[in-house]
């Protein structure tokens, strides 16, 4: 997403910052290609960091049916996401308030990720109280019918839609490489002597900053 954020949400209003390089050839780009390697990886390191770790919502106890993509589906276009997101299979949905959701499942494609969309999807403002997406109010719905234990069958309308959107499937993203420790030292190392001596720079680059 970094790298080329229109590859992945071709309607995204993120500029792209790298791999800009129509303008270099020669040394200046492959010196550019390295050094970008590291700044994408350092970045999406440190946000990694940066994160804070949230406990995800739990299903409302009276849930007993599995995640179903179909109730998904219909829940898309019933509960209005269409008016704000865009999806492949509602080509009536034009709006680009939101994200374009098709493809998802090639971004998201953990467990942990699963979870953490069905919570997102839940109450949005938890996760981020600043986002323009409002809260959806999906309460549990009755099935049909009695469960095996005669429990009322219920499903939970956010996990079926959170199993609708990862079953769209666009193209597999690669995996980014590893950072090269070398690129790195050497980044690091045009940063540091524009503000120290050469070799202050070298013994911060060796053995870090002091506070």
């Amino acid at each position: 997403w970094i790298a080329d954020p229109k590859a992945i949400r071709p309607t995204t209003r993120m500029p792209r910052f790298f791999g800009l390089h129509d303008h270099l050839e020669g040394e200046e780009l492959d010196r550019a290609e390295r050094f970008e390697a590291v700044e994408i990886g350092a970045i999406g390191s440190y946000l990694r960091a940066a994160s804070q770790s949230l406990d995800l919502l739990p299903a409302p106890p009276e849930v007993t049916e599995k995640a179903s993509a179909d109730r998904g589906e219909a829940l898309f276009v019933q509960q209005g996401c269409v008016a704000c997101h865009r999806h492949a299979d509602v080509p009536e949905g034009t709006s680009t308030v939101g994200p374009d959701l098709t493809g998802l499942g090639s971004m998201i494609t953990t467990n942990s990720g699963r979870a953490w969309l069905t919570s997102w999807i839940r109450d949005p403002a938890y996760h981020s109280p600043s986002t323009r997406m409002p809260n959806p109010l999906l309460a549990p719905e009755p099935v049909g019918g009695d469960s095996d234990d005669g429990r009322r069958r219920m499903s939970d309308p956010a996990a079926d839609l959170a199993a609708y959107l990862l079953e769209s499937k666009g193209e597999a993203l690669e995996a980014f490489p590893s950072i090269d420790e070398t690129d790195l030292d050497a980044l690091a190392r045009t940063h540091l002597i524009k503000q120290f001596p050469s070799a202050r720079a070298e013994e911060f680059l060796t053995k870090g900053i002091f506070p």
